[in-house]
């Protein structure tokens, strides 16, 4: 594989709400619990490359190492 820079936007990881863990220098799933952690090895797909900005916009294939956190896929209170 190649070493990219580049971002995955939040919108692109699904329909859960991220909240930063500073801590664990980790984005986690409210809902789900997923959590990506600084330096994790993600598969990506390319979705736009804009030179001018010299910047790459990302896409989420598969993260060999996303986790789910136990406890952490229960809702908190009413659903809308």
């Amino acid at each position: 594989g190649y070493f990219v820079d580049g971002f995955v936007p939040l919108r692109a990881l699904g329909d859960d709400v991220f909240r930063l863990d500073e801590q664990l220098q980790a984005l986690v799933g409210e809902r789900g619990g997923k959590s990506y952690r600084l330096g994790d090895a993600l598969a990506v797909r390319l979705v736009e490359l804009n030179e001018r900005r010299r910047s790459l916009e990302l896409r989420l294939v598969r993260a060999q190492s996303a986790k789910r956190r136990p406890g952490r896929n229960r809702r908190r209170g009413p659903s809308l």
